[in-house]
């Protein structure tokens, strides 16, 4: 019959009554489609490859590979006359792939029936890290920091105090200095007094 079976008439005796059967295996068909979805704002970077190369897989192992876009479908293909059964009577799983082109992923696939989908987004770029700047150098201890403005200034004070105290002893001599001029002139008047006297 037409569903597989053999149909036969025993009749009783130790032979088979009937007709002579033939059945002929026939192979079972399928197709695989592949659909490239692109999610990058209709190639505003420019980075859309200007073709792609995909490839069809039979329970995992590489079948066929295809260009996309098509000529005439663009990026969509078909493959047609496909063995959907193994021998031993497994169904035979399609699957498709892709080497992802530069600055894109491949954000989702999708597969219904004997469609698949596949979706790449576009990668932003990383933006440029700035540069860090070297540290300053750091003293080990704040005096040594301010060590040479403490000793700056000591120093002023130091030489101020020392001009100071130049300028006090200079009027100290002047003041000496006249002193002993008066006391002479003193002296002298009072001998030459005392001279006219005796005289």
């Amino acid at each position: 019959a037409g569903d597989g079976t053999l149909k036969v008439t025993y009749d009783g005796a130790d032979t088979f009554a009937g007709e002579e059967f033939k059945n002929t295996y026939r192979e079972e068909k399928t197709e695989a489609t592949v659909v490239k979805v692109w999610n990058d704002s209709n190639n505003a970077a420019g980075k859309r490859p200007s073709e792609l190369r995909v490839t069809l897989l039979a329970d995992g192992v590489e079948k066929l590979t295809v260009t996309l876009p098509d000529p005439v479908t663009g990026w969509t293909k078909q493959v047609t006359n496909l063995d959907k059964y193994t021998k031993d009577g497994k169904e035979i799983k399609y699957t498709w792939s892709e080497a992802v082109p530069a600055g894109y992923s491949l954000s989702n696939t999708e597969t219904k029936g004997t469609v698949t989908t596949l979706t790449n987004s576009i990668v932003p770029d990383k933006p440029d890290i700035p540069t860090v700047p070297d540290k300053p150098n750091i003293p080990t201890t704040p005096y040594e920091e301010h060590q040479g403005e403490v000793l700056g200034a000591q120093r002023g004070q130091v030489l101020g105090a020392e001009r100071a105290r130049t300028g006090d002893e200079s009027d100290l001599q002047l003041w000496m200095t006249l002193m002993m001029a008066s006391a002479a002139g003193l002296l002298a008047a009072f001998k030459k007094r005392r001279k006219d006297r005796e005289a």
